[in-house]
């Protein structure tokens, strides 16, 4: 049992207290690429949070401090290991927090880590657990059960953008016709490290290439398709009340190709290589087009598909409704008034967005009873996370 769980069933209780101060939420990094990186750098700052650990895959980092190995800094007083039974054996952790790469295997990690009595806040998945049936929903259960643990699927796009903000605003009309959901982001600003992600989705690659790869591996079969379809169904399964079975999906791709050489921050693309990728996502329902979720990934400024960029990561929805229709649209970017303290953090404004909302869940998922949460609630840039637990449970 982990220190601020309580048994199923119970009332969420307040932040556990240390002479009559709220205790320090203790949490694991799990993963060290963009989001891991992010999520470090901006929980260090967090004085109601304790880092306790961070697990790496590079072996030469075992046993370092994450502070020197991870980001390229002094110490910081955080371990850094390599070995998942590390993790899993643990003691007194709250929450772990996954961001792993979006994998099919990862399942298996994170019942073991509930299992474990380890709450888990996940970026790569478990959004919408129905989507994918009733034995994956009783598998991750039975886990939650087993370790008196909560698991949640959060973070920008899937949850917050999508699944609360688009959905929450279909309360400004009477009935959807039609929702779409459009998501631009800007790879470049991963830096070299995200090369490797960034290849396997397509980008750098010959049309030959990625149409053959396409061929051998149908994306409809990738794991990635499932992560955002499962958004998709969350969305429209609130709308119109259906089930997965009840939704057909068909997923198109396409691409734009450099028109000369590009060295961006994170990848060199030659002429008549792939310098922007864009997966559609249709939902139908009872034949009806009902959903679109397009997601473009692009390299630089000179691949946005975007008419006017702003920022590194933009979101567009577009309700069509009755009697009302609207469109909304998030340019996200770097603060407007750079602190002292950032002077020397390159990480790029997309990667907090993204960390951001799995942060501010620590909160409810530490406190709330054992099973697994829907993003179905708020939270906020609070000045002190403690303050959120009341505010949620």
């Amino acid at each position: 049992m982990t220190t601020t769980q309580q048994t199923p069933g119970e009332t969420a209780a307040a932040a556990p207290q240390i002479d009559g101060s709220p205790k320090p939420y203790r949490v694991v990094v799990w993963g060290t690429g963009n989001l891991g990186r992010a999520a470090l750098r901006e929980l260090m700052r967090r004085p109601e949070i304790e880092v306790v650990a961070v697990l790496g895959h590079n072996p030469s980092r075992h046993g370092t401090d994450a502070g020197e190995s991870i980001l390229g800094g002094a110490k910081i007083g955080v371990p850094v290991t390599t070995d998942k039974d590390d993790i899993y054996t643990m003691r007194d952790v709250d929450c772990i927090l996954h961001m792993a790469t979006v994998t099919p295997d990862m399942t298996d990690d994170v019942v073991r880590l509930l299992e474990s009595g380890k709450n888990v806040i996940s970026s790569a998945g478990f959004h919408n657990p129905a989507y994918h049936g009733e034995e994956f929903v009783a598998r991750l259960e039975k886990a939650c059960t087993s370790g008196n643990s909560s698991l949640c699927g959060n973070g920008l796009h899937p949850n917050l953008m999508f699944e609360r903000l688009t959905l929450a605003s279909t309360a400004l009309t009477s009935r959807v016709e039609h929702i779409s959901f459009a998501e631009y982001a800007d790879c470049s600003a991963i830096g070299p490290e995200g090369e490797g992600i960034l290849r396997r989705v397509g980008l750098g690659a010959t049309p030959e290439v990625l149409q053959a790869a396409l061929a051998e591996n149908p994306i409809e079969d990738s794991w990635l398709a499932q992560y955002y379809v499962e958004s998709l169904h969350f969305v429209l399964n609130k709308i119109y009340g259906i089930s997965p079975a009840e939704m057909t999906t068909s997923i198109d791709v396409d691409w734009d190709l450099a028109t000369a050489d590009m060295d961006t921050n994170v990848m060199k693309v030659h002429k008549g290589e792939v310098m922007a990728i864009r997966n559609t996502y249709k939902a139908h329902v009872d034949g009806v087009l009902r959903g679109t979720m397009d997601q473009y990934y692009y390299l630089g400024e000179q691949a946005c598909p975007l008419d006017e960029r702003v920022g590194q990561t933009t979101h567009i929805a577009i309700v069509q409704g009755d009697p009302t229709s609207y469109q909304m649209r998030f340019d996200a970017g770097g603060s407007l008034r750079p602190s002292v303290e950032r002077e020397d953090d390159s990480t790029a404004a997309a990667a907090y967005i993204c960390v951001m909302p799995i942060i501010q869940a620590v909160p409810k998922v530490t406190s709330s009873p054992a099973g697994i949460i829907m993003p179905e609630e708020f939270t906020y840039a609070a000045s002190d996370l403690h303050s959120l637990a009341p505010i949620l449970n």
